[in-house]
């Protein structure tokens, strides 16, 4: 595992990477998987997961849209090397998410969406 830090803002879903094993990796295959358990309690063993395929950023407008993200979600502070680091765009082929008691449009229990699955058509906004 290798610390990356996951960015959802206006221009999509991206990671912000430093160089490294990870980013070698996404340029060599693209492939990934981020996966997520950490939920407060009581709900500390909800999860959350989604793979898909990363391709990375050269276009230096949506760069600037993710920096400006993190700068506004940290109050201007960053670490250092952070205008080296690499943005990636996550395209997400499927979710998976499982809550131990049910959330709104949510059972408990997995929910698994694909790519090209439509949303219930009470979480379509």
């Amino acid at each position: 595992m290798h610390p990356v830090c996951p960015v959802i803002s206006p221009a999509g879903l991206h990671l912000h990477i430093k160089a490294g094993p990870k980013q070698q990796d996404l340029r060599r295959d693209g492939r990934y998987a981020l996966h997520s358990e950490t939920c407060p309690p009581p709900r500390q063993d909800d999860g959350f997961a989604i793979t898909g395929r990363a391709r990375e950023v050269t276009d230096a407008a949506v760069i600037g849209v993710v920096r400006a993200q993190i700068l506004a979600e940290r109050s201007g502070q960053v670490w250092p090397g952070f205008d080296q680091e690499a943005v990636f765009e996550l395209a997400i082929e499927r979710c998976l998410l499982v809550l131990t008691q049910a959330d709104a449009a949510f059972p408990a229990g997995p929910t698994i969406w694909k790519a090209g699955d439509m949303p219930p058509s009470d979480m379509v906004t």
